[in-house]
């Protein structure tokens, strides 16, 4: 007879893989607080913890910082994607900050990305690590404005969706 394995649902959608207690869907670190397990189009579907305001100046700005942080203190978001909406916060911050250094139109397609980004975020149709490889092509975007070098992209270097 197989050995049962534990029912928790991680925060990665992965399942736990301890030896679940006799007669117990869950094993011993997962029978007090364990969520009920769902399936992954289920979880999709879950809305997010709270919506961003439009981000076009520094008081929008400061009122999604305040959201994340409360998201945070209240755990309503975990910590890798409130991290990357921080660092997508502070790329639109730095944004606006040098807007007179880029083309105008180039500001609007920067800031769009970036709200796109969170909201794919806080609705988990991205994860992390997709997201930080977007962020850090926006923020190779900025720099490349800001010095100046305007040449286009390689072929096949764009992520799908942020164009």
């Amino acid at each position: 007879m197989a050995a049962r394995i534990c029912e928790y649902l991680k925060s990665d959608g992965n399942r736990c893989s301890a030896v679940a207690l006799r007669g117990r869907d869950y094993c011993r670190h997962h029978v007090g607080g364990a969520r009920p397990r769902q399936r992954e189009d289920a979880q999709s579907a879950i809305a997010p913890p709270f919506e961003l305001p439009e981000l076009d100046d520094y008081s929008s700005i400061h009122r999604a910082l305040t959201l994340v942080m409360n998201a945070i203190l209240n755990r309503r978001i975990e910590a890798k994607p409130a991290g990357q909406l921080l660092y997508a916060l502070q790329l639109t911050r730095t944004n606006l900050d040098h807007a007179w250094d880029y083309p105008e139109e180039e500001v609007g397609a920067i800031q769009l990305t970036l709200m796109e980004v969170m909201r794919d975020l806080l609705h988990r149709r991205i994860g992390t690590r997709e997201a930080g490889q977007v962020l850090f092509a926006v923020q190779m975007t900025m720099k490349n404005l800001k010095d100046g070098i305007d040449f286009p992209p390689e072929e096949g270097s764009e992520v799908a969706g942020y164009n």
